[in-house]
């Protein structure tokens, strides 16, 4: 089907997710890659995929915890065969080989020919939206991400860090140039299929400053969507093309949605195409029968609870509960085995209540915050 804007989330094909679509992209498979998208993205007048990682020949990952991956310059090739012609880049991995290798990143999609948005090499290019016009309607898309391992330590350059004040002066300003904004949104709790309360004031805060649509990935898992003054939310897509061998990954990691989106007069049109990717057969298909009722039984359960502050609170609680030994091994100095032990009860906490009380006033204080901050990047730098 035709779209005018089809809008798809996290897009990774290399080892970390076990490698099983590194050769269908060398032998340009194309079509068995995309699936049963491939002639929705070509038929579509702007296809957007969030490009979750450089995309280098080599180099030196970044000094950072957690996975740091890239892709193989040959995945260019496959985006543009499906006529993915806007990739954002604000995101958590866009800077794991440095420097080098966003530089190298933005020069290929240069050199393809393929627009990006969301990052750059001054504050100014990667604050830069892209404007595009389609059925004669001038269209802004913005793309932010949360504040997680974005930027070059020592410069300016990265992803475009979410700044909701920044936003607003942003698309206050689009308002008077353009049709419809979209906000591009990467953020959120991994594998938590809902938002955050503070998201959820965020999203909001973003149409009531003028956009028209915004649109949320990063978690690994579809979330719901609600329309806010008219105009959607969805909070998260879930993952585009993203392979896993490890099934702790989550009961929503290999169903994702796509949001296809059509101007029809001074309304954006919206369409949630669900599909599964990359499960035992590589590929995607699009979501029928019992899979398809057990998706939309999902999405509304999600959506009642996002359209209830309480219920939605609720939620979050059980979330940070059960992921409270995970965050406190994390400020604990315990590392390997030791940090095992300490999750399981065996080792004890070192800090007092008075000295938790103290960290939970470093970073709920915003002077202290911004403080502590500056005083740990300027650590980072003398190692």
């Amino acid at each position: 089907m035709s779209y005018d804007i089809l809008v798809c989330g996290d897009f990774y094909v290399g080892p970390h997710a076990g490698g099983r679509l590194d050769a269908v992209v060398a032998n340009k498979e194309y079509a068995l890659l995309f699936g049963e998208l491939y002639e929705d993205l070509k038929a579509s007048n702007l296809s957007i995929v969030n490009l979750e990682g450089p995309v280098v020949s080599s180099g030196n990952p970044s000094p950072k915890t957690g996975p740091v991956i890239s892709m193989k310059p040959l995945v260019m090739e496959a985006l543009l065969d499906a006529n993915i012609n806007l990739v954002t880049l604000a995101n958590n991995h866009i800077m794991d080989f440095g420097i080098e290798g966003f530089k190298e990143t933005l020069t290929r999609l240069d050199e393809s020919n393929l627009n990006f948005v969301g990052a750059g090499l001054s504050k100014t290019a990667k604050r830069k939206p892209f404007i595009t016009e389609i059925k004669s309607k001038k269209i802004a898309i913005i793309n932010v991400c949360e504040h997680e391992w974005i930027s070059d330590s020592n410069s300016e350059s990265g992803a475009n860090g979410v700044d909701v004040i920044e936003n607003f002066y942003q698309i206050q300003a689009l308002r008077s140039t353009t049709d419809f904004i979209i906000v591009i949104y990467h953020g959120g709790n991994e594998y938590h299929p809902l938002p955050t309360p503070d998201m959820k004031k965020i999203f909001r805060f973003f149409v009531d400053a003028g956009a028209s649509a915004v649109i949320g990935h990063h978690t690994h898992t579809f979330s719901g969507y609600e329309k806010y003054h008219d105009c959607p939310i969805f909070y998260s897509l879930g993952n585009f093309i993203f392979d896993s061998n490890k099934k702790s990954k989550g009961e929503n990691w290999n169903t994702g949605v796509a949001i296809g989106l059509n101007v029809i007069n001074d309304q954006l049109d919206f369409q949630i195409i669900p599909f599964l990717q990359n499960d035992k057969e590589i590929g995607i298909k699009k979501l029928k029968a019992q899979a398809l009722q057990d998706f939309e039984v999902k999405l509304k359960k999600y959506n009642e609870i996002i359209n209830d502050d309480q219920k939605l609170q609720e939620e979050y609680n059980r979330f940070a509960g059960k992921m409270g030994l995970q965050y406190l091994a994390f400020i604990n100095p315990y590392e390997g085995k030791l940090s095992s032990l300490f999750k399981k009860g065996i080792l004890p906490s070192v800090y007092s209540k008075k000295k938790i009380l103290l960290l939970l006033n470093l970073i709920r204080c915003e002077s202290h915050k911004y403080l502590l901050e500056h005083i740990l990047k300027e650590k980072i730098k003398k190692h």
